[in-house]
């Protein structure tokens, strides 16, 4: 995947606001808050991406597949953690 640098987000700087990215792997964010909760982001993108990356593992054509897949049942769900 080809590199494309994000100057829209130099659009939305607000000074009254803390802005910082979170990056982890494909995972690129940018947030702007009242308070620095980098380390509460960093944390939940951990966990969700996790989640996927599980999913990926035992359902791998989910992964690359540009049309909805055949609904697997996911046993662990979002709202058991």
């Amino acid at each position: 995947m080809r590199f494309t640098e994000r100057t829209y987000r130099n659009k939305v700087l607000n000074h009254s606001l803390i802005s910082y990215q979170v990056k982890v792997c494909e995972t690129d964010l940018f947030i702007s808050s009242d308070s620095d909760f980098r380390q509460v982001a960093r944390q939940s993108v951990h966990r969700y991406r996790g989640y996927l990356e599980s999913y990926i593992k035992s359902h791998p054509d989910f992964l690359t597949s540009l049309v909805p897949l055949k609904l697997m049942i996911w046993r662990q769900t979002l709202s058991e953690t």
